[in-house]
């Protein structure tokens, strides 16, 4: 059994190394073997070629004898267990992110995007369909002004440890960080090969200024798919890049950001628990292993 100052100091790790203060041991990315996925290297040099050079860092993080696979910025795929930071990094209220694909809230709207895969159907229905499923699931107004939004950050970055994407499934909330991250997940559940990728606009909207969205391939052209902020969904990527001929109708991007991190472990034990079985939290006296509840040990 683990004891909750064991589970809380690696929560601690997590953060000191997600906001690059420190480390057991990093090395550079390029001394890895496999590190490198094609796929993202094809959607990274199809950005590039669109919008000019991206910014990205990648490297290898050892925490208590754990090796992770770290991105920062550009297009990113998200899986099973990893950890995507939340604006807390950078002095926000956003906890960081658990992937759980099995938290009890993920599994309708990812059955509904695999079965959506598997129909005799245009790229374009299939991505509308899951974007409207997105888009219905994640149904609150104003949610920077939601109490149970703001319920839902304050109880986690109190607590001081990530979030699984699936409670803001199960509490109908969300902005656009987890309105993409949802979306990529559910696409990629669809066999869409696609990305998680955050942009700058070029001015200041009733949205903000920073703007997750998701980027995918058809026809050799990069398009977004978007459930926040519907203006952007199924425009071209450079269609909407500041200086293109009708960028002005929209509010244009003009940078994609080098955050957030991502962190992808390697880890093939039982996990840590922080959580019961309905994902309300554990005591902090009483953590447990358990093989029900997948996070990884940091």
């Amino acid at each position: 059994m683990l004891s909750s100052q064991n589970v809380f100091a690696m929560a601690d790790c997590l953060r000191s190394v997600l906001s690059d203060q420190k480390a057991e041991k990093i090395r550079p990315i390029s001394e890895i073997d496999n590190a490198v996925d094609r796929t993202d290297s094809k959607i990274t040099q199809m950005l590039e070629n669109a919008i000019g050079k991206i910014e990205t860092k990648e490297r290898e993080v050892i925490i208590n004898g754990n090796r992770y696979q770290e991105k920062s910025g550009g297009p990113l795929k998200l899986e099973h267990n990893n950890i995507l930071a939340g604006s807390e990094v950078s002095g926000g209220k956003q906890p960081n992110y658990i992937i759980d694909l099995k938290h009890p809230a993920m599994r309708p709207i990812l059955e509904y995007a695999k079965e959506i895969g598997k129909r005799d159907l245009p790229i374009w229905d299939k991505v509308d369909l899951i974007q409207q499923k997105v888009l219905i699931s994640l149904k609150s107004k104003n949610p920077y002004i939601n109490p149970d939004y703001q319920a839902l950050l304050k109880r986690y970055f109190e607590e001081g440890i990530p979030i699984s994407l699936g409670e803001y499934l199960k509490h109908h909330v969300g902005v656009c960080r987890e309105h993409a991250a949802l979306l990529h997940l559910a696409l990629t559940e669809a066999n869409i090969e696609s990305r998680y990728l955050y942009v700058r606009t070029a001015v200041q909207s009733e949205r903000g200024r920073d703007h997750a969205i998701v980027i995918f391939e058809n026809n050799g052209e990069l398009y977004i798919a978007d459930a926040y902020f519907k203006e952007f969904h199924k425009q071209k990527l450079r269609d909407v890049w500041i200086g293109a001929p009708e960028s002005d109708k929209f509010f244009p991007f003009d940078q994609v950001l080098p955050y957030p991190k991502i962190w992808k472990p390697e880890i093939k034990e039982p996990l840590p628990s922080i959580f019961n079985k309905d994902f309300t939290l554990l005591n902090k006296n009483n953590i447990s292993v358990s093989e029900d509840y997948l996070f990884y040990k940091l």
